[in-house]
């Protein structure tokens, strides 16, 4: 990424971001699969949405823009992530996808008893958002941008 031009990363950004907006709206687009197995149906589309995470992440990293998803509303990030989270097998698992959440914008989002163990939330807009019961002990907080009443966090 940082061999690239800076306009074209930020161009990538706002296209993964609307990908991923539409993701939420529509799903992911797997009918072209031939998938036999609901195990391989659920799996699938869970790794390329972790993916797209990780890539827009990496292009968040360099442009150090907040990524402004359209969030259709407010519970949306809060479900995808407790979807891709899947059963924790223990209380001290690292989720790797947590690595990936840098400069997001969660303003306004819902994220209550979310668990962000270890998660990098750097730069992101936490504006407004509800906390309540969230655990937000991740390795990377600063500069978060937070207008919410500590008693929530």
């Amino acid at each position: 990424m940082r061999l690239q031009e800076l306009g074209n990363i930020e161009k990538w950004q706002q296209t993964l971001c609307n990908l991923i907006s539409f993701m939420l709206r529509h799903g992911m687009p797997i009918e072209e699969l031939e998938l036999t197995y609901l195990y391989e149906e659920n799996r699938q589309p869970r790794n390329a949405e972790k993916a797209l995470l990780v890539v827009l992440n990496a292009c968040a990293k360099v442009t150090k823009k907040v990524s402004e998803i359209k969030w259709h509303s407010c519970e949306n990030f809060g479900v995808w992530i407790y979807r891709l989270r899947g059963q924790r097998l223990d209380y001290i698992s690292k989720i790797f996808y947590l690595n990936y959440l840098i400069y997001l914008n969660l303003q306004n989002c819902i994220l209550i008893h979310q668990y962000f163990y270890t998660a990098s939330l750097l730069g992101a807009n936490l504006e407004e958002a509800d906390v309540r019961g969230t655990i937000l002990e991740g390795k990377d907080l600063k500069n978060l941008n937070t207008d919410t009443d500590s008693s929530t966090v």
